[in-house]
């Protein structure tokens, strides 16, 4: 009978490692706010008292306390808002921001009722969002009053703003140990020349760039227009971040509603402010122009202008 020598022979295991991936749902209210919503607090729970706003005016809602993993994928976004208002052409503008507040996504706009309705707002779309990005510090819900049309002034009410994450995690399953086999003896690298760090360049600060969108519209006399402030900070790219104080010049005896009025940037990124303009009734016919300044270190003042035209 032959003899089978085992010698010299190396076995080796391959490992397989299963994932398997289950998604998590987590519906959060929020535990602080701001602006101009009177008892801001009340949308923090589902009850019977309501936040009150008038047209025109805003709020941030945030700290939704998220406790997701660093390393689960964000897969939907989704904000509930309980709302309704005094009059049909009530309306609320919704949008969220993932940098605390710097910049925002798209504006949803819902409304149109007077009983309380229950609106579930997707913002899955409006940024890559990930786990750092809903934390605290940097998730903000804000939510404005808007009245559509003619008619009296009305009241906005916002009972309950909780928003809804779903996320997934791979969990890996146990393996077995492999047999370890013989390492190489490593051979000796030689020690690199280090490379000389460059000097880092200085900061140079630079005048902000400001836009207002749209550049023109139209109205008659005693109505309320809408325009969009846009502020670029144009600082060099070593420079820290700025906050930019905004503020409005309209014609005398006009009036304006302006926020947020002011804006935190980095060099480079853009922000933007929206303000309501309301001329005066009986102004006479004719262009008149509106100009928004933005500034954040002294002697860097920018600026743009629109035309408001009375009709």
């Amino acid at each position: 009978m032959n003899n089978l020598h085992k010698s010299g022979i190396l076995f080796l295991g391959i490992v397989v490692l299963a994932v398997f991936v289950s998604a998590v749902s987590s519906l959060n209210s929020p535990s602080a706010c701001s602006g101009q919503w009177k008892d801001c607090i009340r949308a923090f729970a589902d009850d019977s008292l309501n936040a009150r706003a008038s047209n025109g005016q805003s709020g941030n809602w945030q700290n939704y306390a998220f406790s997701i993993p660093s390393n689960a994928t964000v897969n939907s976004v989704r904000a509930r808002v309980d709302f309704f208002a005094s009059r049909t052409n009530g309306y609320l503008n919704v949008k969220a921001s993932n940098n605390g507040g710097a910049t925002y996504g798209a504006v949803h706009t819902i409304g149109g009722n007077t009983a309380q309705q229950t609106f579930w707002i997707d913002l899955t779309n409006d940024f890559s969002w990930t786990p750092s990005s809903l934390s605290n510090v940097n998730f903000v819900v804000s939510a404005a009053c808007l009245k559509l049309g003619n008619g009296g002034n009305l009241t906005c009410y916002l009972d309950w703003i909780p928003v809804e994450v779903n996320y997934t995690m791979p969990t890996p399953t146990p393996t077995p140990t492999p047999t370890p086999t013989p390492s190489p003896t490593p051979t000796p690298s030689p020690t690199p020349t280090p490379t000389p760090t460059p000097t880092p360049e200085p900061c140079v600060r630079g005048i902000p760039t400001v836009v207002l969108n749209p550049p023109s519209q139209s109205g008659p006399a005693g109505s309320w227009l809408v325009y969009d402030m846009n502020v670029t900070d144009t600082d060099s790219p070593t420079c820290s971040p700025s906050t930019f104080n905004l503020t409005v010049d309209v014609p005398v005896s006009w009036i304006y509603s302006l926020w947020p009025s002011s804006l935190y940037l980095i060099p480079g990124a853009t922000g933007t402010s929206s303000f309501w303009v309301q001329s005066t009734n009986g102004t006479v016919a004719g262009n008149y122009t509106i100009t928004a300044f933005a500034e954040a270190t002294a002697g860097f003042r920018g600026s743009g202008t629109a035309i408001d035209q009375v009709v």
